[in-house]
């Protein structure tokens, strides 16, 4: 997304490296937090910080929901694939994990990723020995995945 670079995510960069967008994007974008949750564990941040960024993510999810709509381009069928999950996420909209099972695709930093076993609740592609494997073109061709 464009906002990911915008100034106000570098406050995040000391907590979360250069994934601050990222990061923080399951807090904000829960309604499970509210504003003095985000406070106690960003005190640097100003209640129009929060409102900004929050702010923030729900545009990113209507635009994303906007390019879900249906257009003459994406009418014809497609064929379905139960394991893409999509985004990884942690958490749903709900607040609670989301397991991911062997086989299931998700993507995750620009990158695409599938996981080999059953995933331990809360961890991500990035997490080591965690059981989630880059999809490569070089994983493809060399015969991984035939």
């Amino acid at each position: 997304m464009a906002f990911r670079d915008w100034f106000i995510f570098n406050r995040f960069r000391k907590q979360h490296g250069n994934r601050g967008h990222d990061a923080v994007r399951e807090i904000f974008s829960n309604e499970r937090f509210t504003d003095r949750d985000i406070l106690a564990k960003y005190p640097s941040l100003s209640n129009s910080d929060i409102a900004i960024i929050r702010l923030i993510y729900r545009v990113e999810k209507l635009e994303n929901e906007l390019n879900k709509t249906v257009t003459p381009e994406n009418t014809q069928p497609k064929s379905s694939n139960e394991n893409h999950r999509g985004l990884f996420k942690v958490v749903d909209e709900h607040g609670e994990y989301i397991q991911y099972n062997k086989g299931d695709i998700v993507r995750y930093d620009n990158k695409t990723y599938i996981a080999n076993r059953k995933i331990e609740l809360g961890m991500g592609p990035l997490h080591e020995d965690s059981g989630w494997k880059e999809i490569t073109a070089d994983t493809i061709e060399g015969g991984e995945f035939n």
